[in-house]
């Protein structure tokens, strides 16, 4: 207990020295270890971002749109193995794919956001800097690109790879696996069943889809200072579920003690092998994690099984990667001393 003290001084000390703006925590099945906190959810009125703040969560929300469909599998509605032209009929490719494909990137869908942000980048001067053009980019996303919007920008283009031929990210498999989990159950709100079957069975009770929802203001860091974004109204299953850190301490808590799904589900989303992807999981060490930034907003977890802990952030600040690198490597440095 002394060296667990010891460490969470330490990670103390880091949230302070990296001026980390958002949230941390590290549980174990039954615990909350460690909270912390620091910046500000809305720096126009020095809002304090804290534990119990709603905000989004980035690709991290991925993971429970994935739970969701995994339930659905269980009860027999589904098979992984099904193609996407079973739901998505209309996709130029969906003969090709396979559900299971979407959740462990191998599908070989080409990234929309991508595509949409090629053009700002050949259309603007090269006398603006990079940075702004991805502030133009987020904005003009989170006005509402909607499942629609993701079909036309890809759905006559080739696919990136062959199926199953590697694994790459993309957030297209997201997008898709939201429009599936819709049109597999009658089309009910995505938002519902998410409800019912992940939100409500781990008692999360401030996670919700669409970024209007998010109390925390979204930010990009540019020229040292918070530039806001917007946080418009997104509501796709790649980048908009908004959450809290409490809330988000009991999906970790979940996962480490492999609750909602069967052990046999977990073991299969939890397999990283061969340079592919579990679902929504990858692997470095004896850690598993996943999470990413998108649209300003951050989300990451760290799971060890051997440590039986989990470290999990959020955060409203798109950094740059002069901050991101040296603050990722402290905090794999504090999770090896665990």
């Amino acid at each position: 207990m002394a060296e667990l003290t010891k460490n969470f001084a330490e990670l103390k000390k880091l949230i302070e020295a990296h001026h980390f703006n958002g949230a941390l925590a590290v549980v174990n099945k039954t615990q909350v270890l460690f909270e912390g906190a620091g910046g500000y959810a809305k720096f126009d009125m020095s809002v304090p971002f804290s534990a119990d703040t709603p905000t989004g969560i980035g690709p991290l929300g991925q993971q429970l749109v994935i739970a969701a469909l995994l339930r659905l599998v269980e009860d027999g509605q589904l098979k992984l193995s099904q193609k996407v032209s079973d739901f998505i009929p209309e996709y130029a490719h969906a003969k090709e794919i396979s559900i299971k494909q979407l959740m462990n990137q191998t599908a070989g869908l080409p990234s929309y956001s991508a595509v949409i942000a090629k053009p700002f980048y050949e259309d603007t001067s090269k006398q603006v800097p990079t940075d702004r053009v991805a502030l133009q980019i987020d904005q003009h996303n989170l006005k509402g690109v909607d499942f629609e919007n993701v079909l036309a920008v890809i759905g006559q283009l080739p696919l990136a790879f062959k199926p199953g031929e590697k694994s790459e990210y993309s957030d297209s498999n997201a997008v898709f696996l939201g429009e599936i989990l819709d049109r597999a159950t009658d089309e009910r709100p995505v938002e519902a069943i998410l409800k019912d079957y992940v939100y409500d069975p781990v008692g999360m009770t401030e996670t919700k889809l669409g970024t209007e929802h998010s109390f925390a203001k979204n930010y990009k860091w540019i020229a040292n200072n918070p530039d806001i974004i917007g946080r418009g109204q997104f509501d796709l299953t790649d980048a908009g579920l908004v959450s809290s850190l409490h809330d988000m301490e009991k999906w970790a808590q979940t996962v480490l003690a492999r609750k909602l799904l069967n052990d046999a589900t977990w073991e299969e989303a939890m397999t990283v092998k061969d340079g592919h992807f579990g679902y929504g999981w990858l692997k470095s060490g004896q850690w598993y994690q996943w999470g990413g930034q998108q649209y300003g907003y951050s989300g990451d977890m760290h799971v060890s099984m051997d440590k039986g802990v989990a470290t999990v952030w959020l955060s409203n600040v798109a950094m740059p990667d002069s901050y991101v690198n040296p603050w990722s490597d402290d905090l794999r440095k504090f999770r090896n001393s665990l």
